[in-house]
């Protein structure tokens, strides 16, 4: 921690957590933890604040030829992971195979490669047996893939769930850290680009309750950290600076788009009577306030495939809500299990629950303990519905975890054709084509009612006077912290 604001001494950074790792190993942990796994695995490519990709381990990379089927990159030369291997083409090779292959949240978004073979010392190619129009996107810190692994770690994979096997400017300190509570990492001397390294310590401290968080931030035992709503104007009021900017949105997810286990879902007019049931303005106004707003499509404005024209698809009607369930022959008696976790997502659900409740429709909600308990039980096939704020990502990306059969929203594997050929088309057509087709696929998804989307979110982050270089966009909303710089 710095201290107090205006206290800095610049020797340790500590990072408030929202979310528990779901593991230490890259290929097998959570969105959550990639701050984390950024500053211990470098990453092949780097987002930045503005959307824009910069080179890491990786200094150039192409796809080669049409459809977007094959891609190369060009590895750093001189780079030594943490215990002094060599960080060559090979071992980025095969670090993207054990991804592929980890079963881990990371695995789907290289669901298409093929192989992944070392040319040279510093070439390397990924064959796909389908198109993949954003593995630059995939190979950032955002979606962890990038993250190169040491191989000799990769050859007993049980070590990477409590230690760091990178070549990021930090490793983990095993001595200082608590699994699941607090993480400390220190820098790493033989990291390539030592310039980079600015902090003596970094500290990740998990603190999920949003109002213990921010009183950790007020009393210095935490420098920087993800907002909420909730505490967003007192936060503000004492002293801290406070980032937005457009992230996400949230609602019901509903898994269960056959009715395997709540068979009223496996009917379009019911998933769409949802929709209309819902007085979106007045939960956000309710829930956000100036943090955020209405929406009723599952993406991000700004996006490839969000389409301002279907705000209005689903407008507040009750009664036309009810229209629908009992047309469907389900006036009355619909029950939804619905698994949240603690916080403001069991907020959104009981403002979502009041609304359903007036029209015939109960929620069941089950709320888990701990995020990893959350995503066993999202995965489980036992529940019909999830809540979880998402953030804004590229239509490939978002239809590969949401809409598509193997993605982690789409535990009962349903597919629609129309859809999975629309994300297809759009895979392997040019940049300046795609757009178009994902919008088709935004306006499909939208009819066939698979969410409740109910709120656009705001990114917020609490960043104390003693640190610069934390920054949020549209297009990055998780700062990369290897940019946070002593004030």
């Amino acid at each position: 921690m710095l201290g107090r604001p205006g206290e800095s001494s610049g020797d340790t950074l500590t990072i408030g957590l929202v979310q528990q790792p779901l593991s230490l190993d890259p290929a097998k942990t959570n969105t959550g933890a990639s701050q984390l796994i950024a500053l211990a695995y470098d990453t092949l490519i780097v987002k930045n604040p503005d959307g824009s990709l910069s080179p890491g381990i990786a200094t150039d990379w192409s796809y080669v030829g049409s459809g977007n089927t094959r891609f190369e990159l060009t590895i750093r030369e001189g780079v030594t992971f943490a215990d002094g291997t060599p960080l060559d083409a090979e071992a980025v090779a095969k670090s993207i195979t054990y991804f592929k292959g980890a079963n881990g949240p990371p695995a789907a978004t290289l669901a298409a490669v093929k192989t992944a073979k070392a040319l040279s010392a510093t070439k390397v190619r990924l064959d796909l047996s389908a198109p993949n129009p954003v593995l630059p996107q995939l190979l950032s810190q955002d979606y962890l893939a990038g993250a190169v692994i040491n191989p000799k770690a990769t050859e007993n994979p049980a070590q990477l769930g409590a230690d760091t096997f990178g070549a990021g400017p930090y490793l983990l300190d095993k001595g200082a850290t608590v699994i699941g509570d607090h993480f400390t990492l220190v820098p790493n001397p033989k990291y390539w680009n030592p310039p980079a390294v600015k902090w003596d310590k970094i500290v990740f401290r998990v603190i999920a309750n949003p109002s213990a968080l921010l009183g950790a931030m007020q009393t210095g035992q935490v420098d920087v950290a993800q907002g909420d709503a909730s505490t967003a104007d007192k936060a503000e009021a004492a002293g801290l600076k406070v980032l937005t900017s457009p992230a996400g949105w949230n609602g019901l997810f509903l898994m269960d788009r056959s009715g395997e286990v709540c068979p009223a879902l496996g009917d379009q007019s019911v998933r769409q009577a949802l929709n209309h049931a819902i007085d979106r303005r007045a939960i956000a106004r309710a829930l956000l306030g100036k943090y955020g707003g209405p929406t009723v499509q599952p993406q991000s404005e700004g996006w490839d495939n969000y389409d301002p024209a279907l705000e209005s698809r689903y407008p507040y009607d009750p009664e036309k809500a009810k229209e629908l369930l009992a047309s469907s022959g389900h006036k009355g008696g619909v029950s939804i299990s619905v698994v949240v976790t603690q916080g403001p997502d069991a907020q959104l659900v009981q403002a979502v629950g009041a609304y359903l409740s007036k029209v015939g429709v109960e929620l069941d909600v089950t709320t888990a303990p701990t995020f990893n308990d959350f995503v066993s039980k999202l995965t489980s096939k036992k529940f019909c519905a999830f809540t979880t704020p998402w953030g804004g990502q590229p239509a490939f990306i978002q239809a590969g975890a949401l809409f598509l059969p193997g993605g982690v929203g789409n535990p009962f594997g349903v597919i629609d054709e129309q859809v999975a050929d629309l994300v297809r088309r759009a895979a392997a057509a040019p940049a300046e084509e795609s757009g178009e087709l994902y919008r088709r696929m935004q306006a499909r998804i939208v009819d066939l009612a698979w969410f409740v989307p109910v709120v656009r979110t705001d990114t917020l982050y609490y960043v104390g006077d003693g640190v610069t270089g934390v920054e949020t966009t549209g297009a990055e909303q998780i700062p990369y912290p290897l940019n946070f710089r002593p004030s």
